[in-house]
Formats: structure tokens, C-alpha cells, sequence
């Protein structure tokens, strides 16, 4: 799973424009949960999900880190 997050960085334009289309054609019923779900990892209310926060979330959701 870290593996897949590491590579995500390396996000090519294309990727990234395209996934930026993608979530313009959400509305707020597909947003809102996913909204919510950012703010529960987001502890320190600081609009970012830093490392600590995201292994704590993917410990609780049971998601073994390596």
C-alpha cells in the first residue's frame, strides 16, 4: 500500500489533468463522504493529511502498512 501511494507522486500531467476532469464531474452527494472521511484523517485540521495521520487512519481501517 505505501508503495502505491510513493508511486502516485510521480503522477504524470496527463494523469493528473485527467483525474482533475474526473472530479469536476462529481457532485456533492459523491463529494460530501468523501469530505467527511478527509476531515476524520485530517486531525490537526491543518487542510492536509500528513503521514502520521494517514497511517493512523490506514491502521484503523485495518490496512497492514510495510
Amino acid at each position: 500500500m505505501l508503495s502505491k501511494l510513493k508511486s502516485f507522486r510521480g503522477v504524470s500531467k496527463l494523469k493528473l489533468a485527467a483525474l482533475n476532469i474526473f472530479i469536476k464531474t462529481l457532485n456533492s452527494d459523491d463529494i460530501d463522504p468523501l469530505r467527511l472521511r478527509f476531515q476524520q484523517m485530517d486531525k490537526d485540521k491543518s487542510g492536509f493529511i500528513h503521514d502520521s495521520e494517514l497511517k493512523t487512519a490506514l491502521a484503523n481501517s485495518g490496512i497492514q502498512i510495510s
